[in-house]
């Protein structure tokens, strides 16, 4: 089916047709630009912020966050098939990987990372540091390895790959090296608390299950909701080790 003869729809207020669209934007091209990234980021917000839909046993519809990456996939498509910019094939690419396409949409941000319109160094290397995230995704580890040596030869200054370098070593099982760049980003004022559950499931793995207690309550304190810090919370403590985690009520400080 051609593109011109597709239909979008947009869930919400708005439905327009494709040929009303082309000739609407041949017309004011100075708000091509404008028009197109208001409708992308109409797909994506409907997708990720849109009221919920449910099935009739009461689990949400899956389709619904489908066919809003789809309408901002559309739009991508309409842009880019003269070639387009580094924004609108980024816009591309996250939306393959909403929707699951993880290595195509890796291959998309390596491609944008490479592109003279891609921005400094440290954008390219951010690009290639989101593609190193997106292998990891698809389970691709040796991919993954090639987009953070990208990422580190641009700029090997930035001590947030180090984040990165975790999740790969993490899961390579490569322990000693996920407590060195954890640890590294940490020295240099670098935290979050997956971070810290990454660093502390690596302490556990090396047997020492009372620095990795620690890396719990530093999660927790930072995220009191993260779910991996819990389960490693949980995972500790039936090898004996108990955990107490304070956390400060808002309210209450105010009383």
């Amino acid at each position: 089916c051609s593109i011109q003869k597709k239909k979008l729809f947009i869930r919400g207020k708005f439905r327009f047709s494709y040929l009303y669209y082309i000739h609407y934007l041949n017309k004011l091209h100075s708000m091509r630009k404008l028009l197109f990234f208001f409708m992308v980021s109409w797909g994506i917000s409907t997708s990720l912020f849109s009221q919920e839909t449910f099935t009739p046993n009461g689990v949400q519809d899956p389709r619904e966050h489908a066919y809003a990456f789809k309408d901002a996939t559309i739009f991508v498509d309409f842009e880019t098939r003269d070639g387009g910019g580094a924004d609108a094939h980024y816009c591309r690419a996250t939306a393959d990987i909403a929707n699951g396409y993880f290595s195509l949409g890796a291959q998309r941000l390596e491609e944008i990372a490479e592109r003279k319109d891609a921005g400094d160094d440290l954008d390219r290397a951010e690009l290639y540091a989101q593609a190193a995230r997106t292998w990891l995704k698809d389970k691709n580890l040796e991919f993954a390895d090639h987009a953070l040596a990208r990422a580190i030869d641009l700029a090997p200054d930035a001590i947030a790959l180090n984040l990165v370098a975790a999740e790969i070593a993490s899961a390579e099982e490569e322990w000693l090296d996920v407590v060195e760049h954890v640890s590294r980003a940490e020295d240099n004022g670098i935290v979050s608390s997956d971070a810290y559950v990454l660093r502390g499931r690596a302490l556990m793995a090396l047997g020492d299950t009372e620095s990795a207690a620690d890396d719990v309550v530093r999660a927790l304190s930072l995220d009191e909701r993260n779910i991996d810090a819990l389960i490693l919370r949980g995972e500790l403590q039936q090898a004996g080790v108990i955990i107490e985690v304070f956390v400060e009520n808002a309210s209450a400080a105010h009383d």
